[in-house]
C-alpha cells in the first residue's frame, strides 16, 4: 500500500502557486510526494484565496490528488 501512496503516475504541473505559498517554509517542497503535497493541500485549504489562487492546471491536479488518494478537500471545477 506504502507504494499506492508515493507512486508519481500523476503530472505535476510546472506551476503551483498555492502548493508553493502553503511551503513557504520548505524550500524542498517539489520533491514531496503527490500524497505528500495532498496533505499540505489539507492542512493549508482555509488559506486558498489568502496566500495564493489555484490555477486551473493546478485545481486539475488537486483533483487528480483527491480521486487518487480521496479527500475531503472540495475543488470547484
Amino acid at each position: 500500500m506504502l507504494s499506492d501512496m508515493t507512486a508519481t503516475t500523476l503530472d505535476v504541473p510546472a506551476e503551483l502557486p498555492f502548493l508553493q505559498s502553503l511551503s513557504w517554509f520548505d524550500a524542498h517542497w517539489r520533491e514531496l510526494t503527490p500524497y505528500q503535497m495532498l496533505q499540505r493541500y489539507e492542512r493549508g485549504w482555509r488559506h486558498r484565496g489568502v496566500t495564493a489562487d489555484l490555477s486551473h492546471e493546478e485545481a486539475a491536479f488537486l483533483r487528480g490528488l483527491i480521486q487518487r488518494f480521496g479527500s475531503a478537500i472540495d475543488v470547484p471545477a
